[in-house]
């Protein structure tokens, strides 16, 4: 008969076994993970991003650029010859607050040192945004190289620029460096005023469509002078842009909300 065990010998064993059943099992941490909406999000990060970040978001719907039957045909001839006049000039007026931040909850790529695969996810369906499938979903042209591009690389003449769109006697403001920062919106000529407004609302949209910085006077130039821009390229890349910078709890002012074959601006209210 084997003799009776200490109540040391008794403390150590309850102690163990206490430790023991402490410790979550694998399954036990799989589904802590796995806790979260699989239907809706890609991973249990972008639902806590969704929930704890995005959904605190305001967003501000888009103003449209109106034009009366017969006011600045031009304008219309513009855009019907850029095959902007299909989807990007007519943007439908409601918008699904919770589907656009879904989107933008899934578009986040926390692994920066990987290229940006411009694929989301909207209750369960993958949607790709990347240039090609944003030109074919707004029915614009697509080009390779994008001809602003390559004009935004070529030193453009910017007392050129600057008198195109620009009043009489006005042009860029200097920062205090002495180099170009932006034209004042009261110092725009009215055609200019109007394609800037445009690029603002159905473009680049933002809440703040007052002066126009230089990159955005190069694009309203060249809307104006007519050098083609891939504009699916430039939405797609400000998408990936701002879906990243949730990270640094900086919100961009644009997103669009693409759920099967429906499409829509939003602007996202601007937070420094």
């Amino acid at each position: 008969m084997a003799p009776p065990k200490s109540t040391l010998e008794k403390k150590r064993k309850t102690t163990r076994g206490s430790s023991s059943r402490s410790q979550p099992s694998e399954t036990q941490e799989e589904n802590l993970v796995l806790n979260y909406d699989q239907d809706r999000f890609i991973s249990k990060a972008h639902s806590d991003r969704f929930h704890q970040v995005i959904m605190g978001r305001a967003l501000l719907p888009e103003r449209r650029v109106e034009l009366k039957p017969g006011e600045y045909d031009h304008i219309q001839e513009e855009l019907e010859m850029r095959r902007w006049n299909f989807v990007l000039a007519s943007l439908p007026d409601e918008i699904d607050e919770v589907l656009v931040k879904e989107f933008y909850a899934n578009a986040w790529e926390p692994d920066h040192s990987q290229p940006h695969s411009r694929v989301s996810k909207v209750r369960g369906k993958l949607v790709r945004y990347d240039r090609r499938s944003m030109n074919r979903i707004l029915n614009t042209l697509m080009f390779q190289p994008c001809p602003l591009g390559a004009f935004m690389s070529s030193y453009p003449d910017h007392d050129l620029i600057a008198s195109t769109l620009c009043l009489p006697g006005y042009g860029y403001q200097l920062g205090t460096s002495g180099t170009l920062v932006r034209i004042l919106r009261k110092h725009l000529n009215s055609l200019a005023t109007i394609w800037s407004l445009f690029t603002f609302t159905n473009i680049c949209p933002n809440s703040h469509t007052s002066d126009i910085n230089l990159e955005r006077s190069y694009m309203v130039y060249a809307i104006i002078t007519g050098i083609d821009m891939d504009v699916g390229a430039y939405i797609s890349q400000e998408m990936a842009l701002i879906a990243n910078m949730y990270v640094c709890g900086y919100c961009a002012s644009k997103f669009l909300s693409v759920c099967m074959n429906m499409t829509r601006f939003v602007s996202v209210e601007r937070i420094y």
